[in-house]
């Protein structure tokens, strides 16, 4: 194990570079040993990205093919339509969160959310702001969310 305090800065910034360029953790790892000459186990690359404050920069996802009959641009039908907010938990979890997922709104408002390491939930709007209720109804589903998934493990 390292402390982030043996590390020179320019060390550290090459972590961040290799990291913005989307290296995942095996890579870095591999580039902390071959470049750096600093041999880590996997979790301890992944410590001290953590204590680094450094994120795993995530690539642009592909545009998906669009279906016939789609028209360009159309979103998904707005959760107005479905009735309820919807919560979505990512398959990759960042190295930050010990969740992270997906959340559309019934006000048709979409967002990013995760937990962190504090039990925190943090969240990012992408689309439109969800309104009291929608946040109200968040939390609800997500108290739904995580409990279905503690008790699948």
């Amino acid at each position: 194990m390292i402390n982030p305090d043996q590390l020179s800065p320019e060390q550290i910034q090459s972590i961040r570079t290799w990291a913005e360029e989307g290296l995942d953790l095996n890579a870095i790892q591999k580039r902390l040993h071959e470049d750096l000459n600093i041999k880590l186990t996997f979790m301890d690359t992944r410590f001290l990205l953590q204590d680094l404050d450094i994120r795993i920069s995530q690539p642009e996802p592909e545009p998906e093919a669009e279906q016939p009959g789609e028209l360009p641009g159309t979103m998904p039908p707005p959760a107005s339509l479905l009735g309820k907010t919807q919560v979505t938990v990512d398959e990759i979890t960042p190295p930050h969160a010990l969740m992270a997922g997906k959340v559309l709104f019934k006000s048709g408002a979409q967002g990013a959310w995760d937990i962190d390491r504090t039990g925190r939930i943090n969240w990012d709007a992408t689309l439109g702001e969800p309104t009291a209720d929608d946040l109200r109804e968040f939390e609800t589903e997500l108290q739904s969310v995580i409990r279905s998934r503690m008790g699948a493990m």
